[in-house]
């Protein structure tokens, strides 16, 4: 299967991936497909691909043109942006919602209807569909509303910073709402703090995640256009602040433990030209020859992928002692009652119990409304 999505793909490079939700949920799957399947796990953007999602799309239109669009709220009273809320409450239809066929098209409709009822701001989402025009559009622009909704104030006119040092997909912004001056001088462990502070007068943007930038003109968001410009200016002169911050995203980058799990190791770094080479010739290699191929990976994460591939796909191509230890492995996947980033038996049973339970609570009040209902006719009868 993963062979076929991967082919699929390629057929059709270049081209603009579509989803929604898509690049916090479907490409994180996508990509761990592809990782621990040993294919090139960036196919959605490289080769001349680029990605688009309807739901920033959405939040994009809901911030700079709310006319063009409507957020229904949730039981809680808050904005939905789940995808049948907004396909019902802007008069389109979504049959076997979940279904993939369904899904898909209801994007389709949706992102059609935001196009057509705000062409401005699907112009801008479309002008930062990969890294490379995000950075592109920050030359030109040295301000720019950002917006991100997972900030109580979603929308920012930002002035950009620097780079991270060692990731330069991820650039800090700095809210120009906020006079720089009481930060310029601030130390790194100052500047760590702020990172993470609520408001966040520096916010880190991901170039390469379809961030929802849209060039000022001639708009502001609580702060006088000339006042940004100068506050920017003052920033990109102090000596020493870009220097900081950038070396205060380092040291946040640092505080992170190392990945637990070989899953988790897929930003671990990209495999050499042997072993990228290597994993085609495991592809295309009758499964009997595939295990002595799998000993020539040099990057550990890729021999124990490849056994693991043969372990499920021809058991019989492994030598007795690899069969045995991976027959090992996956009972412990199951059966294990740590903490782990995976579903396990004891994991499956817990969550059993809470559903159980929940019926019965859920019955319980029913057969009350119903003794409640009851109680009342009985009364109203009476009188």
């Amino acid at each position: 299967m993963t062979c076929q999505v991967r082919s699929f793909i390629e057929r059709n490079s270049p081209a603009i991936l579509v989803g929604f939700n898509s690049i916090s949920f479907d490409e994180n799957m996508l990509r761990q497909m592809f990782f621990q399947g040993l294919h090139p796990p960036y196919l959605t953007n490289t080769n001349g691909n680029s990605r688009l999602d309807v739901m920033p799309l959405a939040h994009a239109v809901a911030e700079h043109k709310p006319e063009a669009i409507n957020v229904p709220l949730n039981e809680k009273g808050k904005p939905s942006f789940k995808l049948g809320h907004l396909i019902g409450a802007n008069g389109l239809i979504l049959d076997n919602a979940h279904d993939a066929l369904a899904d898909a098209r209801a994007t389709l409709d949706l992102a059609k209807l935001l196009k057509g009822r705000a062409p401005d701001v699907w112009d801008d989402l479309y002008a930062c569909r990969s890294r490379h025009t995000v950075e592109a559009l920050l030359k030109e622009h040295s301000l720019f509303l950002f917006t991100d909704r997972a900030f109580k104030k979603p929308t920012i006119l930002a002035g950009a910073i620097v780079a991270h040092p060692k990731n330069p997909a991820a650039v800090a912004v700095f809210d120009l709402e906020y006079d720089p001056g009481i930060f310029l001088d601030a130390d790194q462990d100052y500047l760590q703090r702020l990172l993470k502070a609520s408001p966040r007068p520096i916010r880190v943007m991901r170039t390469n995640n379809l961030p929802i930038v849209t060039p000022r003109r001639g708009q502001a968001v609580g702060v006088d256009p000339v006042v940004a410009q100068e506050r920017h200016s003052r920033i990109l002169a102090h000596p020493t602040f870009t220097k900081m911050v950038a070396d205060a995203m380092v040291a946040q980058g640092e505080e992170y433990e190392p990945p637990a799990h070989i899953e988790q190791s897929i930003y671990g770094g990209f495999p050499n030209r042997a072993d990228s080479n290597l994993m085609e010739v495991f592809h295309k290699a009758p499964w009997d020859e595939r295990y002595d191929i799998a000993q020539r990976f040099s990057d550990a994460r890729y021999r124990e992928f490849a056994e693991r591939i043969i372990y499920a796909e021809a058991s019989n191509g492994l030598p007795p002692e690899r069969h045995a230890a991976l027959t090992g492995w996956h009972r412990e996947r199951h059966l294990s009652e740590d903490d782990v980033p995976w579903l396990t038996i004891k994991k499956a049973q817990d969550e059993l119990a809470k559903i159980k339970d929940q019926m019965v609570t859920d019955k319980t009040d029913e057969s009350d409304e119903t003794d409640q209902a009851d109680e009342a006719a009985l009364v109203a009868e009476m009188e």
